[in-house]
């Protein structure tokens, strides 16, 4: 299965891992976590897919045997409110809040097929659970498109196609499962939802800062995408990357083929929060602290 030459999860170790390890190190060194998001959220969208690039060279300079897209599936399900602020849509209007419920509820459901793809009839309830899931956002996009201006209509009924051309391409990865039993490229298409989903979100936030700006007089920029998540196409960056220049707490040189991610997810969160602890302590090092 094609689904284009850049994998969901270069643009979701951001949103799904580095943020939320980054929102948990706020309470123990606010400003220092509050600019390395902002470092890393900067340079995401001036390079697409260079948090991975960090997270898979940690992985593989720590020689921990990871699937990227199983891991980053099975972590979507443990995020908290709390933790998805950046994509939380902020208008009060009933049509909005739904979007948000929505978007949730699918993410929420995808999350589960790692543990339940080995299960025929549970995955099968699944399945079903998943459209209904789909049709219930394609509803809460469509109730949001009647508060949207024409330009931003527009810009929001794209986004709508591709997650509904993402939906049947995830369809047509679940018959080619139950004939040839490849769980990677489920957990890859389900990826390719959420991304689609967050991008949604995304477009709908960019709309309303653009509303904004307009309404005081500036003119509509809908070239730039809130949070700097990469969207789905991009050119990646793949070979070795030097990180040294932009964020000398981690100059590491990283080799990485996004093609295979196959860098388990039980360690992924507490080994980067470790590395940014690090990094981030006063002295400069961790002493002879050790990751347990």
């Amino acid at each position: 299965m094609t689904m284009g030459d850049e994998l969901p999860v270069t643009s979701l170790v951001l949103p799904v891992l580095i943020r939320p390890v980054l929102s948990q190190l706020e309470k123990y060194h606010v400003g220092g976590s509050q600019t390395l998001r902002a470092a890393l959220t900067k340079a995401e969208a001036a390079i697409p897919g260079l948090n991975y690039d960090l997270v898979a060279g940690i992985m593989r300079r720590a020689e921990i045997p990871v699937n990227m897209n199983e891991s980053l599936l099975r972590l979507q399900g443990t995020l908290t409110e709390a933790e998805c602020t950046d994509l939380r849509l902020n208008r009060s209007e009933e049509a909005f809040q739904e979007l948000n419920k929505k978007s949730a509820a699918l993410k929420k459901i995808l999350s589960r097929i790692p543990d339940e793809i080995t299960d025929r009839k549970t995955f099968l309830e699944t399945i079903k659970e998943i459209a209904s899931a789909i049709k219930k956002l394609l509803d809460a996009v469509n109730e949001v498109s009647t508060y949207t201006p024409g330009p931003g209509k527009q810009a929001l009924e794209q986004r709508k196609r591709e997650f509904v051309k993402y939906s049947k391409r995830f369809s047509n990865t679940l018959k080619e499962y139950f004939k040839e039993g490849q769980a990677n490229a489920v957990f890859v298409s389900a990826l390719y939802l959420i991304h689609q989903t967050n991008q949604i979100l995304y477009t709908v936030k960019n709309l309303r800062n653009s509303s904004h700006r307009t309404q005081e007089g500036h003119s509509w920029d809908n070239t730039s995408i809130v949070s700097g998540c990469a969207s789905a196409g991009s050119t990646a960056v793949v070979g070795c990357t030097r990180l040294g220049h932009l964020f000398p707490v981690v100059g590491v040189c990283m080799e990485t083929d996004r093609t295979s991610p196959t860098i388990t997810h039980k360690s992924m969160r507490r080994r980067l929060q470790w590395q940014v602890e690090c990094n981030t302590h006063p002295s400069g090092s961790c002493g002879n602290r050790k990751l347990n």
